[in-house]
């Protein structure tokens, strides 16, 4: 009988416990902005293409501009370097290592 009642008295003890929790974690979703709807956010003023035609203009205007299709500059000290196996591109002096032999010396 004894533990039926420390049960209870447990369980009395929780529950308002549990229940203030919980709008402590309402509270703090309301204050997060969790629940309410996005409101839209204006685009920002771009250049972007709109169309397909402006799209296939700017494309041709930038491949009129490209150097190359690397993001950055190149090493000038890269080769090619024709192996048994293919063709594979390394510093001239890896090539000459590896019994390669180099071509189209950039640098």
């Amino acid at each position: 009988m004894r533990i039926i009642l420390l049960i209870i008295l447990a369980l009395a003890l929780l529950a308002p416990t549990g229940c203030s929790v919980l709008e402590e974690i309402d509270a703090a979703g309301a204050k997060m902005g969790v629940g309410k709807k996005k409101e839209p956010v204006p685009e920002a003023a771009s250049n972007a293409p709109t169309t397909q035609s402006e799209l296939l203009e700017q494309s041709k205007e930038w491949w009129g501009r490209a150097t190359s299709l690397a993001p950055a500059e190149a090493d000038s000290k890269i080769v090619s370097c024709r192996l048994r196996e293919g063709t594979q591109f390394m510093s001239k002096d890896d090539c000459v290592i590896r019994g390669g032999v180099p071509s189209g010396v950039s640098g």
